[in-house]
């Protein structure tokens, strides 16, 4: 698919991989609408054609593990935190992607770990990182929900020293993007070791982060210091002034009635946000409460660890082995109850689609996710208003 069609039917993710593949044809920046953009530099870049994607598809094709309908491929599931308080407060969750990275640098297994972190010019505005400290790694924990283009400068960081070795931390098209672009390009294969990602329930528009502060009734031009989450589980959206004035929300208040409603339109059309493409995938491990609906209530972060390739599942055995993260076993069966929203997604992934498709819009192509299966696991009445609701939301532009 090329460039102009995935920019005029909005499909793109905002991942960043073309403007590095193609640097001189391809930047990205920021649209009216709030999201992270590619912007053509020349008149032949919308021809550009991208099988990479996330935007134009995504082809799975892992084959490792047990396949559970609507989670994918999994090798092993297990509940657990970093040994390390610092990292586990700081995290989103249990801090178990963060000693990830960090176990990786410490132990000489890569050079650097590229993934997201805050401007330290702009606390609003997410920036690439290449953390190559425990220090680093430290500083650019938390949940960013705002527009991120990790793979904008993965070709030129793999430039510089074409021998040194990367793990990759991003959200599961970022991975998928990856994933699809080295099986295509697999000389940098060599570079990157590790593929890591957590589920996602999509990127907010920087409207949904305005929205917040008139919330906090705070000035974006007196901010110093922004985060969404982290210093404790789920941890509280936090502000601070110039005068050193902190004002927070609470995450569900935050995520849950105010970002969620600014999601952009590939999120809703996306059948990955368990992370598929990952070596491993974490996740918010919910308490349930009496119903099965996830407890937000503050405690100690724990996180869900899916290991999808047997390389993920290698490195945090090793880590467990080596007390940098405390694990125990999972259940698969219960992610329907700790992850509902992810569930009822894939599950009415293919009705989605299948409106769109009869209303002719151009949608991506997805192959290996058994759409149609997850599609048979949720009762036709549900079906039928996912059908339903998408066409409603096509007639009304809200898509």
């Amino acid at each position: 698919m090329k460039l102009k069609t995935i920019l005029d039917n909005e499909l793109c993710s905002g991942c960043g991989l073309c403007s590095s593949v193609f640097n001189e044809s391809i930047s990205m920046e920021l649209s009216q609408q709030g999201y992270l953009r590619p912007k053509a530099l020349n008149n032949s870049a919308l021809d550009i054609d991208l099988p990479f994607c996330p935007g134009a598809g995504l082809l799975l094709n892992n084959q490792e593990g047990d396949y559970y309908l609507n989670w994918g491929r999994i090798i092993d599931c297990k509940v657990g935190f970093s040994t390390s308080e610092d990292v586990r407060y700081r995290g989103s969750s249990g801090g178990v992607l963060s000693q990830i990275g960090i176990y990786l640098l410490e132990e000489n297994i890569v050079d650097g770990v590229i993934h997201i972190g805050v401007d330290t010019a702009d606390p609003l505005k997410n920036v690439v990182k290449l953390s190559k400290t425990r220090e680093d790694v430290i500083n650019n924990a938390g949940s960013r929900y705002a527009p991120a283009s990790p793979l904008q400068f993965l070709l030129q960081l793999i430039s510089e020293n074409e021998l040194k070795k990367y793990a990759f931390i991003g959200k599961p098209c970022d991975a998928g993007a990856l994933r699809m672009f080295l099986s295509q390009n697999p000389r940098y294969s060599k570079n990157i070791s590790f593929i890591f990602s957590f589920m996602c329930a999509g990127t907010p528009s920087v409207a949904g982060t305005n929205e917040i502060l008139r919330k906090l009734k705070v000035k974006k031009e007196d901010l110093i210091s922004f985060r969404y989450r982290g210093d404790g589980w789920p941890g509280v959206t936090k502000a601070i002034d110039k005068q050193l004035n902190e004002v927070t929300m609470t995450y569900n208040e935050s995520w849950g009635n105010i970002l969620g409603k600014y999601l952009q339109k590939r999120c809703k059309l996306c059948p990955d946000g368990v992370g598929e493409f990952a070596d491993v995938v974490c996740a918010d491990a919910w308490h349930g409460d009496e119903s099965g609906y996830p407890d937000f209530e503050e405690k100690e972060g724990r996180s869900l660890i899916v290991g999808r390739t047997s390389t993920g599942m290698k490195l945090i055995e090793d880590m467990v082995r080596s007390n940098v993260i405390e694990v125990e076993s999972f259940d698969i069966a219960k992610l329907n109850i700790i992850q509902p929203a992810q569930r009822h997604r894939r599950q009415s992934m293919f009705a989605r689609l299948l409106a769109m498709k009869i209303m002719l819009q151009v949608i991506p192509r997805y192959r290996g996710f058994n759409l149609v299966r997850g599609a048979n696991s949720l009762t036709l009445k549900r079906n039928i208003y996912a059908f339903a609701g998408m066409v409603l939301r096509i007639f009304r532009k809200k898509i």
